[in-house]
């Protein structure tokens, strides 16, 4: 029974790396929510800009901007190394850490025009899904350009140029369903780089 969960200390299966980012997945979302509840009670700030209210509704853009919860389990298929399977799971934790004292200290919401009645179903199944006022910065933005660049080295060149169009498409996909700003997306993009930078693999080494 032990061989399906690993097959020694450096390594990690599929299954059990699945597992783990199931698990993972759940605390994640738990203090997400939790997060959300509180900025619910809070006094919020309107965040965006004018001319971002001309920017058209597009309810089918969903099907990408809901396509982020494939992305963590790519990460047991293409990493089996479990130092650096831990690794984007420590960066996605810390993504969420950050991001949660932003939330905490500047409750926001957004300046987006109600929608039409026709597509209230959708507006209110998004906001139990994903939440109300965890807006800047963009984690959708900030998870998927994580877990994107560190399987960058373990994806082939037809799979890089696919990933790029993806990640073009998802982080659009953020302010057509009027669910992220444009300052959540600079702000989330941001917060990977600040992420990907301080648990850089080389440099923490070359300062140990």
């Amino acid at each position: 029974m032990q061989g399906i969960f690993k097959k020694n200390n450096s390594t990690i299966t599929k299954f059990y790396g699945t597992l783990k980012v199931l698990m993972a997945l759940v605390l994640f979302l738990s203090i997400y929510y939790l997060i959300n509840f509180i900025t619910g009670y809070r006094t919020r700030y309107l965040v965006g800009f004018n001319w971002e209210k001309k920017i058209p509704y597009v309810p089918e853009m969903f099907i990408i901007y809901y396509s982020i919860i494939i992305l963590p389990f790519l990460i047991p298929i293409y990493i089996t190394n479990r130092v650096k399977f831990n690794l984007i799971l420590k960066r996605v934790f810390i993504a969420l850490f950050l991001a949660s004292i932003s939330y905490l200290l500047f409750p926001a919401e957004s300046l987006y025009p109600k929608i039409s009645h026709n597509l209230r179903f959708i507006e209110k199944v998004t906001t139990f899904l994903t939440g109300h006022y965890n807006l800047v910065p963009s984690l959708h933005v900030a998870v998927s350009i994580i877990i994107v660049n560190s399987l960058w080295n373990c994806l082939k060149k037809f799979q890089k140029i696919i990933a790029i169009v993806y990640m073009v498409l998802l982080i659009a996909s953020t302010m057509f369903t009027h669910q992220h700003n444009f300052i959540d997306v600079i702000t989330g993009a941001l917060l990977s780089f600040i992420v990907i930078y301080i648990t850089n693999e080389k440099r923490i080494k070359g300062l140990s």
